[in-house]
């Protein structure tokens, strides 16, 4: 005879933030509510979050999914996922802070944007923006063009990122 292990998954509200309205239309919108509930801009290591909404566009949860040094952090595709999933939501928003100071996003930060994008295409969960934290600044690859998140796919502007180089 072998045994088998159930699980009771449960959500626990680490802390309650009071907002005056947590209505996400707009990625300075995003940056104000990041800024507001997390303080990233005070964190000495990159922490990636994802921000899960309502189908009114509030705020249902923000989770941090990982932490990492102070000029990366590892996460894996279906991190980014298991919120929304807990949340019961079908659109979410990514973001990071960055220690540096500096707002623009890496290469590597696009290309793992732009998976992203594909993977929510796949499992009907809509990448909102990606974004980015740095000192008093906000960095919005949704505004910048940098991914594509209507979900057609259109692929990577990768191109202002090798103009000087």
């Amino acid at each position: 005879m072998e045994f088998v292990n159930v699980y009771n998954l449960k959500l626990q509200i680490d802390k309650k933030c009071e907002i005056y309205d947590s209505t996400v239309k707009s990625s300075e919108k995003a940056a104000e509510i990041i800024n507001l509930v997390l303080e990233l801009n005070s964190e000495a290591v990159e922490k990636v979050g994802v921000i899960t909404l309502t189908n009114h566009d509030k705020v249902a949860g923000i989770h941090i999914i990982a932490v990492g040094s102070q000029n990366w952090a590892h996460i894996k595709v279906r991190d980014v996922f298991v919120p929304a999933l807990l949340n019961n939501s079908d659109v979410i928003i990514l973001f990071h802070n960055h220690p540096s100071g500096s707002e623009k996003p890496s290469v590597q930060d696009v290309m793992l944007t732009e998976t992203i994008v594909r993977f929510g295409d796949q499992f009907d969960t809509k990448i909102f923006d990606h974004i980015i934290v740095a000192d008093d600044k906000y960095y919005s690859m949704r505004d910048n063009k940098d991914v594509d998140f209507t979900g057609k796919m259109a692929g990577l502007n990768l191109s202002k990122f090798f103009e000087n180089n």
